[in-house]
């Protein structure tokens, strides 16, 4: 079971200080006590967790809250006085990428059709013969979690949320935080009569926690200072708060569906690299866009040549790296634009979670970070040891999407007026930044969970920065690229 199970809770109307866990629903435990949440096993208690088969005995123990997994428990609720939610969780109850409230047509039609579009034909056919049952609130009971209250209200993040104009009268779709327990939740609310989000709530799972959203309220300044081109494909903070310990701020909503979901899909091959390549074209024109003259960009080189570079200096990587690049422009970087941070619409897209972005970074990164991830999607490669082989192939041209690499890299580099022969050290410098990733975000994952291990990104983010400094053809002499 994933902790992403475990957000369920947010749906209740109420915050959680205290659950008891019964039957063999042992995975709960460990994400809550983590998320500040004491986990009981008698006494006074704020929910109940259980599972079908124990239902019964859960709605009878008097707490306030009960979340039963795997089933419809609606009767057991209305039995025992209070109000039952049904969610559905997509794809799966063990590890949900999403939780819809039944019936509601709109969120699931929004999931189902925009957000999370399968890859394959035969699923899409599915989902839409799926899509008129869910309306109707029909679903597999195992499919289901049931959240009940003794209260009637909705989700207490979206009650908190109205002071900042959110929708009082729409529905709303739960998105869980993926991967480790510091990854945030999101609430996309929908207007009445709207098919599509206008907001969106992002919350911490660990209470007290309001570093990320103070890197967004940084990244987002920053994005707001790039002007039109910036603010056409990014987000707007509405506000920030605190509910019982739970942080949380208010965005307007991205249109679409995730960027990967559409790369991975049969739409034409020629489509899918259009959007990268239209992306990739923003890009450029927002590093020219945002430009500062030196000596701009001198403190992000003092920070690359002080946390950064000794890092790397036993896999060779020197103060040399630096020579010159005070004579660069520095300029705006979202800093994690990878294809899980993107939405999609036809002819259009939204960049989302600024947190990482910064306003005076270097040239090419965030295009080599898309295209590293995005071309990887476009190939289907998926393992580790396949992503790391892929993103050193990319780059030393033997690749068919090479070519795609090597002419984005032209453009970005004449149109930014870096010399060509530094290409290679920013390239060197962009890696070994992303590189330091795993070690820092798992400095902060173990001050929460002693003994975690980094997911996905985190690790390859490592692998790919030693491949560059150490596979033949790469590193700083990098110049595979036409001139």
């Amino acid at each position: 079971m994933s902790a992403a199970l475990t957000d369920a809770r947010f749906a209740l109307p109420e915050p959680l200080h205290s659950a008891l866990v019964l039957g063999e629903l042992s995975g709960w435990a460990e994400p809550l006590t983590s998320a500040g949440v004491d986990v009981v096993t008698s006494g006074a208690h704020d929910l109940v967790i259980a599972p079908p088969s124990l239902a019964k005995e859960a709605f009878a123990s008097g707490a306030p809250m009960v979340i039963v997994q795997g089933g419809d428990a609606s009767a057991h609720a209305r039995a025992a006085g209070m109000a039952g939610r049904r969610l559905l969780a997509l794809p799966r109850v063990p590890e949900p990428v999403a939780f819809i409230s039944l019936p509601d047509p709109v969120a699931a039609r929004y999931a189902l059709g925009e957000m999370f579009v399968p890859t394959v034909r035969w699923k899409r056919a599915r989902n839409s013969l799926v899509l008129p049952l869910l309306s109707r609130g029909l679903a597999p009971g195992r499919a289901q979690v049931t959240v009940a209250a003794r209260g009637d209200g909705p989700p207490f993040l979206i009650e908190a949320a109205r002071r900042f104009g959110t929708p009082s009268d729409g529905t709303w779709l739960l998105t869980p935080g993926q991967g480790d327990i510091l990854a945030r939740g999101t609430f996309h609310l929908f207007p009445a009569g709207d098919d599509h989000p206008s907001h969106v709530i992002k919350f911490s799972r660990v209470p007290g926690r309001t570093e990320p959203f103070d890197r967004d309220e940084r990244g987002l300044s920053v994005a707001a200072s790039g002007g039109a081109a910036v603010a056409e494909h990014a987000p707007r903070l509405l506000g920030r708060m605190e509910e019982a310990g739970v942080h949380a701020s208010v965005e307007t909503a991205a249109r679409g569906r995730l960027f990967t979901g559409f790369l991975v899909s049969d739409n034409p091959e020629r489509d899918r690299l259009a959007a990268i390549e239209q992306i990739a074209g923003w890009l450029v024109r927002l590093a020219v866009d945002t430009a500062s003259e030196p000596p701009a960009i001198r403190p992000e080189l003092d920070r690359l040549g002080r946390e950064v570079v000794p890092a790397w200096a036993q896999a060779g990587a020197g103060p040399e790296l630096l020579d010159g690049l005070d004579r660069l422009p520095a300029v705006i970087q979202h800093n994690d634009l990878g294809t899980w941070n993107i939405m999609v619409t036809p002819g259009s897209f939204t960049a989302v979670d600024w947190e990482s972005a910064r306003r005076h970074g270097l040239p090419l990164w965030d295009l080599w970070y898309l295209l590293v991830d995005a071309l990887a999607q476009i190939d289907r490669v998926t393992s580790l040891e396949g992503r790391e082989q892929h993103f050193v192939q990319l780059f030393r041209g033997e690749l068919r999407t090479s070519s795609l690499v090597f002419e984005w890299t032209r453009r970005a580099a004449e149109a930014s007026k870096v010399p060509l022969e530094a290409v290679g050290r920013i390239a060197t410098l962009c890696w070994a930044h992303h590189g330091l990733s795993l070690v820092n975000r798992l400095d902060d994952l173990r001050s929460v969970v002693p003994g975690a291990l980094p997911h996905y990104w985190l690790e390859f983010s490592k692998r790919i920065a030693l491949a560059w400094l150490r596979e033949p053809g790469l590193g700083p002499s990098w110049d595979a690229f036409p001139r």
